[in-house]
């Protein structure tokens, strides 16, 4: 006999008193029709508990996975904003646009005039199935140049501005948290729609079977 099959014989043996009488029955050769049955029935009772306890262990077991898998899709959707190696690429790269927008802006006036200026020089060589494509950015270029005064204030404010590091680091913790929260918020939501879908799906089926 397995253990199994010595832990279920003992569950049998002890799940009630009377059960145990029935086994004690059962030993005697006093049973019947009656006590068998209902002996049998018990057995098929605690064989059934057995197994809803396995499915509601199983059950949490799953639950503490996508509760993991949640936690680690939060944290590679806010990788770039709490990583250490991701945030220096970051600061190297705003410090050469500050150096090159500081450039621009020290030549600002130069720059506008050029730009205003008419072009003059040789012809610009474009196949003909593009000749299209460039004349429609011409006007994407004046509007660009009308703006470029607006974008070099914001920019030079932007740079004026002092980021404190310590500040700059609990403002980007605060974001990622955020981000995770709301990640969590549309993942429910996501689930109370398919809810919903699956709802109204099985209403319009009734209703169907109602009419035939």
């Amino acid at each position: 006999m397995t253990s199994t099959e010595r832990t279920l014989d003992s569950s049998r043996k002890y799940s009630s008193p009377l059960n145990s009488i029935l086994e004690i029955a059962e030993k005697i050769g006093l049973t019947n029709e009656e006590t068998s049955l209902f002996s049998s029935k018990t057995s098929s009772s605690i064989q059934l508990v057995n197994l809803l306890c396995e499915l509601l262990s199983l059950r949490d077991q799953n639950e503490k996975i996508l509760h993991e898998l949640t936690k680690i899709k939060d944290s590679q959707s806010s990788f770039d904003l709490v990583n250490e190696s991701e945030l220096e690429k970051k600061i190297k790269i705003f410090s050469d646009f500050s150096n090159h927008i500081e450039s621009i802006i020290s030549n600002k006036q130069d720059l506008l005039m050029r730009l205003k200026d008419p072009f003059v020089g040789e012809n610009i060589n474009i196949e003909p199935q593009y000749h299209k494509d460039f004349a429609e950015l011409f006007p994407l270029i004046a509007q660009s140049i009308a703006s470029l005064s607006y974008d070099l204030e914001s920019i030079q404010w932007f740079k004026s501005y002092n980021f404190a590091d310590q500040n700059m680091n609990s403002q980007i913790l605060k974001i990622s948290s955020i981000i995770a929260i709301y990640g969590n918020y549309s993942d429910c939501l996501d689930r109370v729609r398919k809810t919903l879908k699956d709802i109204e799906d099985v209403q319009t089926i009734n209703k169907g079977k109602a009419k035939i």
